[in-house]
């Protein structure tokens, strides 16, 4: 998400049409959608259709106004994160919609938010996941054969079959399989550089899932209390 609402800016900004700045998508508005976003897929693991609503519903949520509330996809009741719809639970008078996107962003943001709540993307990320595990094996491959060389059927399917087995148990298991495929014994140098590599790669997933976990927490803590902001807590 993040990624598509930058180049979404970067795209418009080239025709001459403005998207970003005061009120509009600026670089801590995205990170807080692509956050949203995140939240969306996670707070509703396996249930694709509350999955496509939690996402649509970010998308009217922030281009609602006084004159055209658009809140019927977001959650309902006296703790929903909305607090139009949690004022009306209430039975008290909905808040000002004092930070909502112009037009123009909302309709430049329309075929963003589309595709990015097509029922087939979101059933890949079933699982509350992203397509990050996909790419993160993707680019084991490349490291094994060059993405944009030519390469024969063989050379593929060897590098393929490398990444997975690397992707699956780490490169020393995997050195030290293919050695021992060959007749011979992986090399002192040999184990002690795939140890490197595999301590480094746990390293970084270990400080990924940390960030994860923090920023989910994070934006259900703000779903939850939603007592400073003036709208949908951590999303404008």
């Amino acid at each position: 998400m993040g990624a598509a609402l930058r180049n979404l800016v970067d795209k418009k900004k080239a025709q001459g049409e403005s998207l970003g700045g005061r009120g509009k998508l600026t670089q801590e508005k995205i990170k807080k959608i692509a956050n949203y976003y995140g939240y969306a897929l996670r707070s509703n693991i396996n249930d694709v259709p509350a999955m496509k609503r939690a996402v649509e519903a970010t998308l009217l949520h922030m281009t609602s106004t006084d004159d055209a509330p658009k809140h019927s996809k977001c959650p309902e009741g006296a703790s929903s994160w909305c607090k139009y719809n949690r004022a009306l639970a209430n039975g008290e008078s909905p808040p000002s919609h004092k930070n909502a996107l112009p037009a123009c962003v909302g309709a430049a943001l329309e075929p963003v938010f589309a595709r990015l709540s097509d029922e087939s993307l979101l059933a890949r990320c079933c699982e509350g996941k992203t397509q990050n595990a996909s790419e993160s094996l993707h680019s084991v491959i490349w490291t094994q054969t060059s993405k944009n060389g030519n390469a024969s059927l063989e050379s593929v399917k060897r590098a393929a079959a490398e990444a997975v087995a690397i992707y699956n148990q780490g490169r020393r298991a995997t050195n030290e399989s293919i050695a021992a495929s060959l007749g011979y014994i992986a090399g002192d140098c040999l184990v002690r550089r795939s140890l490197e590599k595999d301590s480094l790669r746990l390293r970084k997933a270990n400080a990924t899932h940390l960030k994860s976990t923090n920023t989910k927490k994070t934006l259900a803590r703000r779903h939850k209390t939603g007592a400073t902001e003036d709208y949908s807590p951590g999303l404008l």
